[in-house]
């Protein structure tokens, strides 16, 4: 029998193909995030615990060791036990919310109203180009949808855990950020480290 590839075909292979996509980029980028918070932990710079492969091109002979290894074991712990990797979520994500937490209450104590001035240094142009860049920070939310055949009612809890998720994470970003911005200013803020010198005298 002749098959055909229809439209809709070809817009589930560019949407699955998009999915993919987004979570290769995502994990990747978060896994060379532990280089770096590993750096500051140790009080190094992220370079030094990179492998330079000068013969490559400066953009991509950067090779992380540590992110491969924090994607092993993060994979092999998905893969080894659901359940495992479950409670671990869970807990790492209390933790989390602890740090968060006590970061904004902290920083609001010793915020400094004069770094909020001016209020958008980069204009309008400046606010598009963060909100592209902020869309990064919702990958792996559509995950949820994937959890419909586990709930008792999906019609529900789907969407309360969706928009509820990423209501508190929106909440969570904006104050993170409004505390960093409010207790050192932006241009003195370094990308690699961002709220490791903001609590100092």
């Amino acid at each position: 029998m002749k098959k055909t590839l229809n439209w809709w075909d070809f817009v589930a292979f560019i949407a699955a193909g998009n999915i993919l996509l987004e979570y290769v980029i995502g994990n990747t980028a978060v896994a060379r995030s532990w280089t770096s918070y590993f750096a500051t932990l140790c009080n190094r710079a992220p370079e030094d615990f990179r492998i330079i492969v000068h013969s490559m091109n400066p953009d991509y002979g950067h090779l992380d060791p540590i992110a491969v290894g924090a994607l092993i074991a993060i994979t092999a712990l998905a893969v080894y036990s659901t359940k495992g990797s479950s409670i671990f979520n869970y807990v790492a994500t209390i933790f989390y919310m602890f740090v968060i937490v006590f970061i904004i209450i902290a920083g609001l104590i010793k915020a400094k109203p004069e770094n909020y001035s001016p209020f958008t240094p980069f204009g309008v142009h400046g606010m598009i180009d963060a909100s592209a860049v902020l869309f990064f920070a919702y990958v792996g939310f559509d995950a949820v949808s994937t959890m419909a055949e586990e709930t008792k009612n999906p019609g529900r809890d789907i969407p309360i855990g969706l928009v509820g998720s990423m209501l508190i994470t929106t909440i969570l970003y904006c104050l993170l950020a409004t505390t960093l911005c409010l207790m050192q200013n932006y241009k003195d803020i370094d990308v690699n480290r961002l709220f490791d010198d903001t609590g100092g005298p």
